[in-house]
């Protein structure tokens, strides 16, 4: 039975179906019936009716050596998709014109300007990448320099399409794709219809586009989830080159690689140079190594202290009730950081928020939401207070002028409260099965990983254990932020739980994920700890479903 009062860190548990509430694992077989997924290829480039033609016109641009000019985005999917145009062109003979914007000089997407540079270059042909949909004024601008532009683009287009050379996006697949896939997805499939090689041979930019689909958090079912299987085997076996040694920087067991690995460890670091300084410390990393993955390491820790100082500080100053909806704008907020204290408000407090820099009398803001409001849709309703926006339905980025601050703030709220029940603004995770100590080996766990690789739209089965007593209890990190434990001869690790080590001196209910953890080459179950609740042991329990994070008070549980 589903007894758990309250969790320790306020979240709500239910479980995502109904009929789930009754599940209970107890062999591999199980596992392998909780879901099943079909066999699906790779994207095929030509779906796409502008695959021909843009396939045509790069390869006139190779053999005649015209100057070819990239331009991408600053994140993750920007840089490993520039990485890929920029790998094909430099095996063929061509040295392209490379532009990554810079996050607070810049701003995001390709604008009339970036045009005008490329032009002083002399390039004739402008591949643009993970931007340029919605870019019509800046393709007309490149069409009176005669520059042809090809736009490889994912994010949700206007209401037309821009006068470009062609384009490649899911808008204009046929038959449509089953996934909408990333833009370094998208550049890995145009990178198949240009040559035709062996897995071997696609390897490193086939690791690329792996890592730009997971870290951009698009669905991994359909073809993305294909790519991201192959992705991680070429990550898995890749042995010298840039991208080999920065996989080995960070990751210890290589060939045990998994999504995890790039969402936690690879992604942020790469994120990390066009959050802190400029993208091109990733690209460079990516495309030449050495030393530049030293540079990653540095402002990846830069951009990890910096964010638990600044996020310290936000929760602090938060109202108490909170509102439906989370607005915070601040001068001291630097532009490169304000998603990720958007993300972190959300996940802890489980309602949408909103995160601004405030420069010259305008704000520019990221937005994060749960899955329950999407964040785009309630900016397009409020779209008459904003300078402009984008973004996806949970998560999205807009600016607005400062002394629309009050307004935004308010309209937000308002609209949240509108299409959203109170009940639902709570951190809340969902369960997929109950599981008992005993049944927990090795095979289960190597059985969880056939259902690799998790992520948006596949996430990682959490398990709930019921009323068990943790032993061998001790905070552990280099900041004693994280909790060690036992249950029984299965270690547990939480991650920024070692704060409530000194409540569990009874029996417990634990919410986790299983997992193997390889030492001295021994392998064994490890539960990975997302929540801890004390066991309710009365009776007419209620639900955890009827409590949540309300009020500031409780963050500090979780930090």
């Amino acid at each position: 039975m589903f007894h758990t009062q309250t969790s320790l860190t306020g979240k709500r548990w239910v479980f995502r179906d109904v009929k789930e509430k009754n599940m209970h694992i107890s062999t591999p077989e199980d596992i392998q019936n909780m879901r099943s997924f079909p066999d699906i290829p790779l994207i095929d480039p030509y779906v796409f009716p502008d695959t021909p033609k843009i396939c045509e016109r790069i390869w006139h641009a190779v053999r005649t050596q015209e100057a070819v000019g990239i331009f991408g985005d600053y994140d993750c999917d920007g840089v490993t998709a520039s990485a890929q145009l920029i790998r094909f062109c430099r095996r063929h003979g061509v040295e392209p014109s490379i532009r990554l914007p810079h996050r607070e000089h810049d701003g995001y997407g390709i604008k009339p300007q970036h045009i005008d540079e490329f032009y002083e270059r002399h390039c004739t042909l402008l591949l643009v990448v993970d931007t340029g949909i919605s870019a019509h004024e800046t393709t007309n601008h490149a069409k009176k320099y005669g520059m042809d532009t090809v736009i490889i683009d994912h994010h949700t287009p206007k209401n037309t399409l821009p006068d470009a050379f062609g384009i490649i996006h899911q808008c204009t697949a046929s038959p449509p794709l089953l996934s909408s896939p990333c833009a370094a997805g998208l550049t890995f499939a145009l990178i198949r219809s240009l040559e035709v090689g062996t897995w071997d041979e696609y390897a490193e930019d086939l690791a690329l586009a792996c890592i730009g689909t997971v870290a951009d958090l698009v669905e991994l079912r359909g073809e993305n989830r294909a790519l991201v299987q192959k992705g991680l085997s070429a990550l898995r076996t890749l042995r010298s080159g840039p991208i080999a040694s920065f996989i080995q920087s960070v990751c210890t067991e290589q060939t045990q690689m998994n999504s995890a690995d790039i969402g936690f460890r690879l992604a942020p670091r790469i994120n990390a140079a066009g959050r802190m300084d400029t993208p091109l410390h990733a690209l460079h990393a990516l495309l030449e190594g050495g030393e530049h993955i030293a540079v990653l390491e540095k402002l990846n820790a830069e951009r990890r202290q910096q964010t638990r100082e600044l996020f310290t500080y936000l929760i602090e100053t938060l109202p108490d009730p909170l509102p439906s909806c989370i607005v915070c704008a601040s001068p001291l907020f630097p532009a490169g950081i304000i998603g990720l204290l958007a993300g972190k408000l959300t996940e802890l407090y489980g309602r949408p928020s909103l995160v601004a820099t405030c420069q010259e009398g305008y704000c520019t803001a990221s937005l994060r939401s749960p899955g329950c409001y999407n964040i785009t849709e309630g900016l397009q309703r409020i779209a008459h207070l904003l300078s402009s926006f984008g973004g996806h339905a949970q998560a999205a980025g807009c600016t607005f002028a400062e002394d629309q601050l009050h307004a935004v703030r308010q309209a937000l709220i308002t609209d949240v409260e509108h299409h959203v029940p109170p009940e639902e603004l709570r951190t809340t995770l969902s369960l997929d099965a109950c599981i008992s100590p005993a049944h927990i080996s090795v095979d289960m766990c190597a059985a969880l990983q056939s259902l690799e690789p998790f992520g948006s739209g596949n996430p990682e089965p959490l398990f709930l254990i019921e009323q068990v007593t943790l032993s061998a209890c001790k905070r552990v990190g280099t900041d004693q932020t994280h909790l060690s434990a036992c249950l029984g001869p299965t270690r547990c690790i939480g991650f920024g739980m070692g704060k409530l080590l000194d409540q569990l001196h009874q029996p417990v209910d634990l919410v986790c994920t299983l997992e193997l953890h390889t030492w001295n080459s021994r392998t064994s179950p490890q539960l990975h700890l997302k929540d801890i609740a004390l066991s309710y042991t009365g009776t007419n329990s209620p639900s955890i479903s009827n409590t949540s994070v309300t009020d500031t008070s409780n963050a500090a549980a979780i930090l």
